[in-house]
């Protein structure tokens, strides 16, 4: 005999889950309609010109940040209040949630998808003008999870065996040791250098070599070799400088004699693999600390 499963906290009937839900989805629709050139604008690379690239990108990073929640906390509601379907004798181990509250809740995932490609697309225009930091990295991070888990849970409407907490907690791990394995400050370094090669010198300003220490040594060196020919022209001139190229220079010389200067006094207990390598590379280059 098939043992009748308790409903625990599936009370609510599948009608008043969708009439809850479908205003908020047609709101959704409504904004996303009548906001159609801002958000597109983001993958066409252009930007509002009432807004700065970081207004832009704080903006969509902010909107991404609310909308996800909202819409984790309907949906995680939805699969825990409404009611199940009646258990069939003839397929015990049947995915009781209703298929109504299973299309909503992938569509509910999809709209935060959406919005997702967005935020990261205004992410990705705001670091292609003035290059990589650790708050930029770090947001990016975050989105692509929150892409992935909502990814997770649209799969998990469409294969109803899927463990979904579980797959969560996988993705999770996997993303956290990933950004905990790569050094996130030499990636930073290189792709700013790779960008002001090109041509946008805008990528090196601020304290980005700082905020990098000594894990943006290779990379600075490889950005002064690359552009130690007086003649030197970027792959893309779009609004080069000279005379910039000259103070990006000067900057990232002081960098690295403070650098050689700071590994020439540290004992040797206290180096590691990322030292080590950043002060051999700064004696060949000519670098005493």
């Amino acid at each position: 005999p098939v043992i009748p499963k308790a409903d625990g906290a599936h009370v609510l009937p599948v009608a008043m889950v969708a009439a809850t839900l479908t205003p908020i989805l047609i709101i959704y629709i409504i904004f996303f309609v009548s906001q159609w050139d801002y958000y597109v604008s983001a993958f066409t690379g252009v930007r509002p010109e009432e807004l700065t690239f970081s207004d832009y990108a704080r903006e969509g990073f902010f909107q991404l940040l609310a909308v996800a929640v909202i819409n984790a906390v309907l949906s995680l509601g939805a699969s825990l209040l409404t009611k199940r379907r009646p258990e069939d004798p003839d397929k015990p181990n049947r995915d009781r949630t209703h298929p109504v509250t299973r299309i909503y809740m992938a569509v509910m995932a999809l709209s935060t998808l959406i919005l997702i490609a967005t935020a990261v697309a205004k992410m990705l225009l705001y670091v292609d003008t003035y290059g990589m930091t650790h708050k930029r990295t770090y947001a990016t991070w975050l989105m692509l999870l929150l892409a992935v888990c909502f990814v997770a849970v649209i799969l998990r409407q469409i294969f109803a065996r899927m463990n979904l907490t579980g797959t969560l907690l996988a993705i999770f791990l996997v993303f956290f040791v990933a950004i905990s394995v790569v050094n996130v400050d030499s990636l930073i370094m290189k792709y700013n250098a790779n960008a002001a090669v090109d041509g946008n010198l805008r990528t090196m300003q601020g304290e980005v070599m700082e905020d990098c220490g000594h894990s943006g040594v290779l990379a600075a060196l490889d950005f002064m070799e690359a552009t130690a020919d007086p003649n030197f022209k970027p792959a893309d001139p779009v609004e080069f400088s000279p005379e910039q190229l000259e103070k990006i220079r000067a900057a990232t010389h002081n960098y690295l004699d403070r650098a050689a200067k700071e590994l020439g006094e540290m004992k040797w207990y206290e180096h590691n693999l990322v030292t080590l390598r950043a002060k051999a590379a700064l004696r060949d280059a000519g670098y005493e600390g």
